[in-house]
């Protein structure tokens, strides 16, 4: 019916194009006379109210309900008027307007007041509680407005998470890890929302691996984060969360096992793990993962000869996080600058069939176990005796970093797991700290 409607436009000679100044002078000012004003247009007096409400929007079966006007909701959201064009039009039963029926998210459901406030008046509050939810709200109906106002504020709370100083007893309160992962995650957001999500859990990742968040994230999130440079974490405790991720998933593609494996800063962990895993050959199915431990052996004997120094330069003999002077290896040794001076360095490693199935238990047996000893961790940072802390509290495990340094993907078409290989659970065996 609307759309049959057609604009009455009278003869231009009954009245003069409001559109325009007098005269159609497209010159015309406040010197001759001329002043255009314009005044924001606000219905907020309407909003919830029954005065000329012409429909009911029912939330959740009665959990919200509103009065409002099928002009006015039509006019800032094209899908809300097409569901309220899809009515039937005769009223329900106790109601003298038809009542339009929303499904929606719990913590959708309780900020759906806010939503409708905007559309009648163009204000909102915005806080990090409910600035997640809402922005889903706004993009579900297509209130473009809204979206921007609250992907705005989500950027501006992402910026205040990367200035928080992570070793502050007392942070000021600032989004969860969970909720930045999500924000990584969904492609709904912009490109710019998501690489500065991705930063924050670079900068907050041993809070992620602490949570059970981190063992549902993406392969792509978990990739991303190994490669990083930014992961303020011990390596020790990278290799273990990366581990436990591969157990908990079930990773079965020897490709993927092979990329996480390799993504380990190797010469930054301590020697007694890598004596550990050379001599039980823990990867004797990756050759090239037993390369890089050969090669960190190789570091950790002759770092200290000037002669070799050209042989160990690469992102692999680097501790993670920049702006760092000197570097600590796991081991409590020190690392001057030019030790860590990176250079253009490229590993190359075979690729392993898409096909080719692999229990990677095999390989990866006892290395969260000794990778958490007592004796191994003694010279660990305080950062490190807080997470050991966290991890005798939550019972979980962590891991995780990588070879070379990349900027985070934020495509979502390639982040399912394609892997079509009979099931091989990971035969990991993690003890809590308090077992040992």
């Amino acid at each position: 019916m609307l759309r049959s409607m057609k604009r009455f436009s009278a003869p231009a000679s009954v009245h003069p194009d409001p559109t325009r100044p007098p005269d159609d002078d497209s010159d015309a000012s406040l010197s001759d006379g001329s002043k255009k004003v314009k005044t924001t247009q606000s219905f907020e007096p309407l909003f919830n109210s029954e005065s000329l409400s012409d429909i009911v929007l029912d939330v959740n079966h009665g959990e919200a309900v509103f009065h409002a006007h099928k002009t006015i909701v039509g006019l800032k959201s094209e899908r809300l008027a097409a569901l309220i064009t899809s009515l039937a039009t005769t009223p329900s039963d106790n109601s003298s307007k038809p009542v339009l029926h929303l499904q929606e998210a719990p913590e959708c459901s309780a900020v759906f007041s806010r939503f409708l406030y905007f559309i009648y008046s163009g204000a909102v509050w915005l806080h990090r509680d409910y600035v997640v939810p809402l922005f889903k709200l706004s993009v579900k109906y297509g209130v473009n407005a809204l979206a921007n106002h609250c992907e705005n504020y989500i950027l501006q709370l992402l910026n205040k998470c990367m200035a928080v100083d992570i070793n502050c007893a007392n942070p000021p309160p600032t989004l969860s890890v969970t909720t930045v992962c999500d924000l990584y995650e969904e492609s709904v957001y912009r490109e710019e929302t998501r690489r500065m999500a991705f930063n924050v859990l670079a900068r907050r990742f041993v809070d992620l691996i602490h949570t059970e968040r981190w063992i549902t994230c993406e392969w792509l999130t978990v990739r991303d984060l190994l490669r990083c440079d930014d992961c303020l974490c011990e390596e020790n405790l990278i290799l273990v969360a990366a581990t436990d991720w591969m157990k908990r998933n079930k990773l079965q593609d020897k490709g993927r096992i092979q990329e996480i494996l390799s993504s380990i800063r190797y010469p930054r962990l301590p020697r007694r793990v890598l004596y550990h895993l050379y001599t039980a050959a823990s990867f004797k199915n990756f050759p090239q993962v037993q390369d890089l431990i050969e090669a960190a052996i190789k570091y950790h004997c002759f770092k200290d000869v000037p002669e070799a120094q050209d042989e160990f330069t690469g992102l692999q003999y680097r501790a993670r996080g920049k702006g760092r002077t000197r570097h600590t290896v796991c081991g409590g040794e020190n690392l001057n600058s030019q030790e860590l001076q990176h250079q253009a360095h490229s590993w190359q490693w075979e690729e392993a069939s898409p096909d080719s199935n692999y229990n990677s238990g095999q390989c990866c047996d006892s290395i969260a176990d000794f990778s958490r000893s007592d004796e191994v961790n003694d010279n660990h940072s305080h950062q490190h005796t807080l997470l050991c802390r966290a991890q005798r509290q939550t019972n979980h495990r962590p891991m995780a970093s990588p070879v070379a340094a990349v900027h985070p993907r934020v495509h979502s078409s390639d982040r399912e797991i394609c892997s079509n290989t009979t099931d091989i659970a990971l035969q990991i065996n993690i003890h809590s700290h308090s077992q040992m």
